[in-house]
């Protein structure tokens, strides 16, 4: 399993980032009332405190199938890697943006943990997508041979189904 994430310290980055989702899916889903307490969110809040929680539950998800159930490991997942990122990155910006700058419902509550908890997401998520040989794993596909699925099943899905004999199909009326 460690050969999967190209060492012990790649694996141990991976499971903190995934284990802090975890830790908020839990306290935003399951301990709603104490997560809003905390921040000084109303009650009323607790639907959408739920959907942005429901959200890390689906990432961790897919962190154990990718990282621990998948066949083929790590190999292949840039798309999922390059998700987790972006909502990293944007979680990041929109807490500066938010904490810092808009400042809209601003409370003695009110902590950093916006700016932080991403930020350290963020920074996690470069080390184990980009800066490490992972990432080579990440965005390899791999198909044997010449004959391989892609060469076969390509022009076949890339031709047209109707050809026009005389104009083009979009000045056809029907």
């Amino acid at each position: 399993m460690i050969e999967k994430f190209n060492g012990i310290f790649y694996l141990i980055v991976f499971l903190v980032h995934f284990v802090i989702f975890a830790a908020y899916a839990y306290q935003t889903v399951f301990a709603t009332k104490k997560f809003l307490d905390k921040f000084g969110i109303d009650d009323t809040g607790a639907g959408m405190t739920r959907f942005f929680g429901s959200l890390f539950i689906g990432a961790v998800a897919m962190a154990i199938w990718v990282g621990f159930i998948r066949p083929d490991g790590l190999q292949g997942t840039w798309a999922f890697f390059n998700l987790v990122f972006l909502q990293n990155l944007s979680a990041f910006c929109v807490g500066i943006y938010t904490i810092k700058i808009n400042k809209l419902g601003h409370t003695p509550q009110t902590s950093n943990e916006g700016i932080i908890a991403p930020g350290r997401n963020f920074l996690l998520n470069i080390l184990v997508a980009y800066l490490s040989l992972l990432s080579q794993r990440i965005v390899t596909i791999v198909l044997p041979g010449p004959n391989s699925l892609p060469i076969l099943i390509a022009p076949a899905i890339l031709i047209p189904q109707l050809v026009p004999k005389l104009r083009p199909s979009f000045w056809i009326k029907s």
